[in-house]
């Protein structure tokens, strides 16, 4: 099975690939270029996702590109403690655990608890736009306001904003990308600074007498100074964990949102006062284009998917992108439908033990920035020279830029800001 995500033709236009997997054969091959079996189509992701006694999630956060002999010498003796994301049974239960008990996980209990805090941030960054002729929606809105709501709910500084927006970035591209030994290198340099940055913070805020703020607050809290509880490192882990999935990964469902909610002119005239529409567009949006298209695991044993036996050791690539243009699932995949039945089947969260704990506030994010943005800029467009480029990776499918226009689009009344 060939497979490139780092081609110019998936750059742009990734679903046509992922259907092109899904026409050739049972979706599951070896690329030997990559090093990665592919797996691709809505059962076998699912089956892959769903099953941790067969796949572990322990190489995630290992790179794809081969790192060169600097970087593997600067690694050497490095001990790193897993977080959530990279984490096995029966340790990932326990964080998972850690985090259900700080996260609220249902759409009421996000929307009470976080709900005007969105709206502030989204209404800051709505302002800042209208008053500009010209935007770009990835650099102005989907990198910034997610990261700035992601600090805001940890309770971590804003002024902080810039250097982990750079850490979360460089990490993304070192994991995902194909970065050169020198780029290698500096990643790994900006992940280890990040990390510290991680640590330190946790034992300042162990230290301060008042409570800390925020989900880091309660975290802590949780750890009610118990080692055995919730180690520091693990601690530390968790925070970088929820940084790097709460900016990267938001800032890339956002981006598609936005692109999908502005093609339509009309669409957009609807979104700020239709709550259903913003819904329906939200689900379309991750199934058809999800932020994570593809995610690694380790197989543990023997195993077949599809048919086909991977062999033990193998490392895989599962699309979870290809999932959501499964004809067997989806009639007319490649057709952008906020009206088609069923969305909530999508994979974009992931699924079994490792699905996404904070999906409902990614919801709520994008349904706040979309509402916001549509009531205070109604007249906003993508500009005509707009062409959607992603950046290269395996896992993580962001806009690189989106240019667009917002002169005359200010809305001259000023609202209370209730999102129905």
């Amino acid at each position: 099975m060939r497979f490139d995500p780092f081609d110019i033709g998936y750059d742009r236009d990734p679903a046509a690939m992922w259907r092109r997997l899904l026409a050739e054969g049972p979706g599951v091959g070896f690329d030997p270029d990559l090093g990665l079996w592919i797996i691709a189509g809505y059962d076998n992701v699912r089956d892959v996702l769903g099953d941790g006694r067969r796949f572990s999630n322990a190489t995630t956060l290992t790179p794809v590109a081969p790192l060169s002999g600097a970087a593997l010498a600067q690694l050497a003796g490095v001990q790193w403690t897993p977080g959530i994301v990279s984490a096995d049974p029966p340790r990932h239960a326990g964080l998972r655990s850690v985090l259900r008990s700080v996260v609220p996980g249902t759409a009421e209990l996000v929307r009470d608890r976080w709900l005007p805090l969105l709206l502030l941030r989204a209404g800051q960054v709505a302002e800042e736009l209208g008053e500009q002729g010209s935007v770009d929606l990835v650099d102005q809105v989907s990198r910034r306001l997610p990261l700035l709501v992601m600090l805001d709910v940890l309770g971590l500084p804003a002024e902080d904003a810039t250097m982990i927006g750079h850490w979360t970035a460089s990490t993304a591209e070192l994991l995902w990308g194909r970065p050169t030994a020198a780029e290698q290198l500096a990643g790994l340099y900006r992940l280890l600074e990040f990390r510290d940055y991680c640590r330190a913070l946790i034992r300042v805020r162990l230290t301060t007498p008042r409570p800390a703020p925020g989900v880091l607050g309660d975290l802590l809290a949780y750890r009610a100074g118990r080692e055995a509880r919730l180690a520091v490192e693990q601690a530390a882990s968790l925070l970088l964990d929820l940084l790097l999935a709460g900016s990267a990964f938001t800032t890339a469902a956002l981006g598609h949102a936005l692109e999908h909610a502005l093609a339509d002119p009309r669409r957009w005239s609807r979104v700020a006062g239709d709550a259903h529409l913003r819904a329906t567009l939200i689900e379309e949006s991750l199934r058809f284009s999800p932020a994570v298209d593809g995610w690694l695991r380790l197989a543990l044993s023997d195993t077949t998917v599809g048919g086909v036996t991977i062999p033990a050791g193998s490392r895989c690539l599962v699309l979870l992108g290809s999932a959501g243009h499964d004809e067997t699932v989806y009639t007319d995949p490649q057709i952008f439908d906020p009206g088609r039945a069923r969305l909530s089947r999508h994979l974009a969260f992931g699924y079994g033990p490792h699905q996404c704990p904070a999906a409902a506030l990614a919801r709520l994010q994008l349904d706040t920035a979309l509402a916001v943005l549509a009531l205070r800029l109604p007249a906003l467009r993508l500009s005509a020279d707009h062409v959607r480029r992603f950046r290269p990776s395996v896992a993580v499918r962001a806009h690189t830029a989106m240019p667009a226009v917002t002169v005359g689009s200010r809305c001259p009344v000023t609202h209370g800001g209730e999102v129905r």
